[in-house]
């Protein structure tokens, strides 16, 4: 079984501050250390690299985000200039073909316009009449519930079955 680390550049720092090499043998023994111990270690990633990795990744979405702050607004009024260029031409090309297919007096418009208002008025004072007639049913039928009731007050429930025994 392995032991796990963080770091083992700080470990091996850590001894050459407590017994530091003065020769170079000291320093071969050093080297042989460390690689024995990083064969015989699981090196796992410290909290500070956990959080340098973090913050790379912050700044690069940073930089990103500063970039389109940039691009993007540029881009839209291009887009949208280019819109606006294709809406104009449409109406322009509307007018063209409304002047070269209506030739016809306005009156006769005027008159077909009048005639569809007398017609909307008519079939709404119809429907005004029809709606008149079932809110006086709705009316007589309430009041006839409230008749069998014999004038006591009745739960919610018993006026809704006296209403639709009326019906």
């Amino acid at each position: 079984m392995k032991i796990e680390v963080e770091d083992i550049d700080q470990i091996m720092q850590q001894i050459t501050n407590m017994v530091p090499p003065m020769h170079k043998d000291d320093h071969r023994i050093l080297n042989a250390l460390k690689n024995t111990i990083e064969k015989n270690v699981t090196v796992s990633n410290s909290h500070l690299q956990e959080l340098t990795i973090k913050n790379e990744q912050k700044e690069a979405k940073m930089m990103s985000l500063a970039f389109l702050r940039k691009d993007l607004p540029l881009e839209a009024t291009e887009e949208f200039k280019c819109h606006i260029d294709f809406i104009k031409e449409q109406i322009e090309s509307k007018k063209e073909a409304s002047t070269l297919q209506h030739r016809t007096p306005k009156h006769r418009a005027c008159v077909e316009l009048n005639d569809t208002i007398e017609n909307e008025i008519r079939i709404a004072n119809e429907n005004i009449t029809a709606i008149k007639g079932k809110l006086q049913r709705t009316k007589e039928v309430a009041e006839e519930a409230f008749n069998k009731s014999s004038g006591r007050f009745l739960k919610p429930l018993e006026y809704a079955e006296k209403f639709f025994r009326c019906i």
